[in-house]
């Protein structure tokens, strides 16, 4: 009998010995064990920052957090004034899930002019997933070299859903509001929804997006809107994607103004189909739209590349983008009055749906059509079993002691009355 309650002590004690290096784990975090069930609680800046340490992780954020002071001198975030290191890169990407829970990260800065995949997370792929988040840069913005954005310098087979991005990105190449480079080729299949980005959005070269700068995936967009104000000092520029080929960009707008030096200026993409063929529906774009080539400036689309795309039912203004044809070498999408655009039966006629997706007021988005409020959790809800599991392991270790204790304790009793 004696042995008996010796080898249920072993295994308590061996649990005990393993409960130490789990919590030692945990102390990066709030709570939670990374997994699906018990994700991560990010309650801090120094949190957000140990996210780098387990990119396949499942996180939540538990509440705001403002990196301005996490990002100042003589801070740990600060890096010798280069400010924030993006989360996962092109040979560590981030493929784990981050659930913002519907807070916000303000106060992200960065100055790095040399580096690729610059954001709040460097790129996303693998089947990771960003959503519920919402991000707003301090005044210094994002600055990178390829591939920037606010919320993610790059995104592969990887989702960025319900997410919001707010300040200021610019960079050489791929430079987006939202993302900067999605996909990579027809292997690739990027997905983002319900997404929005505001502010100001800067190429030195080519490619400059609203929403994202370069898209080239076998994914979708949808039910995304960009209201940041795009320039291009060589290129490429457009209100919503700098450059779009292949997959498919479904209900979305446009409403920033789009400024290009060179060729290739649209209201809502500056080229597309140069590297496959796109499928772009129930689209429209309203922002000044000006380009250094009138043929290759559009209303909607600035050039269409040898691959073909597929332009249905969108639409533009012809008041407020300055443009007379929806693609810059003529035809293409029809534009509309101001008065026309702000007209539900508009696209109604065109089959839009008014019922589950769009929805017009003269009271909101200056008239003109917007989307009807996604379904997204309620802010601060806690996860679906307990508080991440930080609770459950501490009453289990709690426990099992207690359990130790007393096996230990009747296990001399037993001895003393054999003897």
């Amino acid at each position: 009998m004696f042995r008996k309650f010796f080898a249920v002590l072993c295994g308590l004690l061996l649990a005990l010995q393993l409960c130490p290096a789990y919590v030692k784990q945990a102390k990066a975090f709030s709570g939670g064990d990374g997994s699906e069930m018990h994700p991560y609680i990010v309650g801090t800046a120094a949190e957000l920052d140990a996210v780098r340490n387990e990119l396949a992780a499942h996180y939540r954020l538990s509440n705001d957090i403002d990196l301005t002071g996490y990002l100042s001198a003589g801070k740990p975030g600060y890096n010798g004034g280069e400010g924030w290191e993006p989360l996962g890169d092109w040979w560590s990407p981030f493929a784990g899930v981050f659930d913002g829970n519907g807070y916000r990260i303000t106060g992200l800065w960065m100055e790095r002019p040399g580096m690729d995949q610059t954001g709040l997370f460097g790129y996303v792929h693998a089947g990771g997933r960003v959503e519920n988040l919402s991000v707003k840069t301090a005044a210094a913005g994002v600055i990178g070299k390829d591939q920037v954005g606010m919320l993610a310098g790059s995104v592969g087979t990887g989702s960025l859903v319900n997410c919001a991005a707010e300040g200021y990105v610019k960079g050489d190449y791929f430079v987006g509001g939202l993302v900067g480079y999605a996909g990579g080729g027809e292997i690739y299949t990027p997905h983002i929804a319900d997404c929005r980005a505001a502010g100001s959005v800067a190429s030195n070269t080519y490619y400059a997006g609203g929403l994202v700068g370069f898209w080239a995936g076998a994914g979708t967009v949808a039910k995304c809107y960009a209201s940041a104000d795009v320039t291009s000092k060589v290129g490429a520029a457009g209100g919503f994607v700098g450059s779009a080929s292949l997959g498919r960009i479904e209900n979305c707008y446009a409403m920033g103004s789009v400024s290009c030096a060179g060729s290739n200026a649209g209201g809502f993409a500056g080229v597309v189909a140069d590297y496959g063929a796109i499928t772009i529906d129930n689209c429209y774009a309203v922002g000044s739209t000006s380009g250094g080539y009138p043929s290759r400036t559009g209303g909607i689309v600035g050039w269409i590349g040898i691959y073909g795309a597929t332009l249905t039912d969108c639409f533009f203004d012809l008041e407020t983008t300055g443009q007379t044809e929806g693609i810059g070498s003529g035809g293409g999408p029809e534009g509309k009055s101001s008065a026309e655009m702000k007209t539900k039966s508009t696209f109604t006629d065109a089959g839009w749906d008014f019922t589950a997706i769009w929805d017009i007021s003269a009271a909101q988005n200056s008239g003109y059509p917007f989307f009807l409020a996604p379904i997204s959790r309620t802010r601060g809800e806690s996860p679906q079993m307990g508080d991440g599991g930080g609770t459950f392991w501490l009453l289990l270790g709690g426990g099992a002691l207690l359990l130790a204790a007393c096996v230990l304790s009747a296990a001399r009793r037993h001895k003393r009355k054999t003897t």
